[in-house]
């Protein structure tokens, strides 16, 4: 189990030395601020994603541990804390070592003294570590003296300061021998990016956020992030303040921030000249199995990479897909007859029944159209015209052509825009399509615009797939 040390007094992470001497103390968690805790033998503490925690029967907690309650860490448990490289935090009187020992000569016993309730030892608990001193038959059992694990800086400066052992007592003392507990900063994510309808006719944009999150409260300094575009939809893309990239997968992974105690970080992101920007293209490919998300990236805690390559959770960078969505700010667009759809990587898709016809109905959601400047002849009705059109799509695997008949629609229909009082308009178009014997793919554009040109006019687009 990866886990850090935090003391409160020293203000800081109990870290590793890189290249020998003392341990000391990291204002930043980082590399080398995360240590293996495992168990008397040596053996990793593998505390899985739940363990049972009922009385009468199997039970399920958000705490972590194994499904039967094995490895689980309690009070008064004896431990050892190892390297990646395999080497184990010895004791040697007052100091602190990192050897290549056997389990047995670098044992420690954990002690619970504050936080949860029970002796369970959960992320965030106050914990106090004594190292095993031979055992003095002139004492009790339960009254064994330890060397207890201190960080007291003389100067208050953490990053000068060595971590050593305190003079041998039966109990920890003070607050420079009592850290606070926490599990591996493990990192889940998700990149969603949205296109909104009004875009400029030819254009697309995706744009949104990259989630990260914590499968915790975070840590108390903050951490970081490494962040990896392994793939991408584009031909280049902005995250955060970074500006906009060119794609390179040997480039380095950019750096960011978590705040001290975030439980999850936005960052703004957004694809430049997007290749699979066209929402027909884009079901298309996905009905003939080829893969149609923006991208995805990968992301790894920083302190847990210098664990890269070993099997502990979080040691492995998060890989995340980038899912493409319309954001529907403007409209949203139901289909009604025969006509099945649903919503995948942001294009609605619609499949054939046994009747030809179909509806689809165009309604507005939270934005409001705003009034078209000038006279507006009485033809005009709002100032805002709708067009529906829906038209062969060439495309592999499909037997569609240029010259494939599209669905017709039904004659009298105005394209005349009808707009509330309130804003709001609702515009539904019919069609029927002609069989044939074989599948054919079709798109489906909806675009709502002012009847004529003005200046920063409002225009409204939406493509769909549609499979009959």
């Amino acid at each position: 189990m990866l886990f850090h040390l935090f003391s409160q007094h020293a203000n800081g992470y109990v870290t590793f030395p890189a290249t020998g001497g003392a341990y000391s103390i990291s204002s930043r968690p980082g590399v080398g601020t995360v240590i293996d805790l495992c168990g008397s033998s040596g053996q990793t503490i593998e505390r899985g994603l739940y363990y049972n925690d009922a009385p009468n029967g199997p039970g399920f907690s958000d705490t972590r541990g194994d499904e039967l309650g094995y490895d689980t860490l309690e009070h008064n448990d004896i431990v050892t804390m190892a390297h990646p490289s395999g080497r184990f935090i010895t004791p040697r009187g007052s100091a602190l070592t990192l050897e290549a020992v056997q389990p047995s000569s670098a044992q420690f016993q954990i002690k619970k003294v504050g936080g949860s309730s029970g002796r369970r030892i959960r992320h965030g608990d106050k914990v106090a570590l004594g190292a095993l001193q031979p055992y003095n038959a002139k004492r009790r059992p339960d009254a064994q003296q330890r060397r207890w694990l201190q960080a007291d800086p003389p100067d208050n400066d953490p990053t000068t300061n060595p971590v050593i052992l305190g003079g041998l007592s039966v109990n920890a003392g003070g607050d420079s021998q009592n850290f606070i507990f926490l599990e591996g900063n493990l990192l889940l994510g998700e990149a969603n990016l949205t296109v909104s309808d009004r875009t400029p006719p030819g254009e697309a944009r995706p744009n949104g956020a990259l989630k990260l999150r914590l499968s915790h409260e975070g840590l108390p300094n903050g951490s970081a992030a490494r962040i990896r575009i392994s793939a991408i939809n584009a031909q280049g893309f902005s995250l955060g303040a970074s500006g906009v990239t060119t794609f390179n997968p040997a480039a380095p992974p950019l750096t960011v921030n978590v705040p001290a105690g975030a439980r999850e970080l936005s960052l703004p992101m957004a694809l430049v000249s997007p290749t699979a920007s066209d929402a027909c293209a884009r079901f298309a490919a996905l009905l003939q199995g080829v893969p149609s998300s923006g991208g995805g990236l990968d992301v790894i805690d920083v302190g847990m990479s210098a664990w890269a390559g070993t099997q502990h959770d979080g040691a492995t960078p998060r890989g995340v897909g980038i899912k493409v969505s319309r954001a529907k700010d403007w409209m949203d667009i139901a289909f009604s007859g025969s006509i099945g759809f649903s919503d995948d990587d942001g294009a609605l898709f619609s499949r054939g029944g046994k009747s030809n016809a179909f509806t689809v109905t165009v309604r507005s959601t939270g934005q409001r159209l705003p009034p078209v400047p000038g006279p507006i002849p009485r033809l005009a009705g709002s100032g805002y015209v709708c067009s529906v059109t829906v038209t062969p799509f060439v495309s592999p695997g499909f037997a569609t052509t240029a010259d494939t008949p599209p669905p017709t629609r039904s004659a009298g229909a105005s394209p005349v825009l009808p707009i509330a009082r309130d804003g709001s308009f609702s515009y539904s178009a019919t069609f029927t399509a002609t069989p044939r014997p074989v599948v054919d793919f079709f798109c489906i554009q909806v675009d709502i615009h002012p009847y004529r040109s003005v200046p920063n006019g409002v225009w409204l687009t939406r493509r769909m797939g549609l499979r009959i």
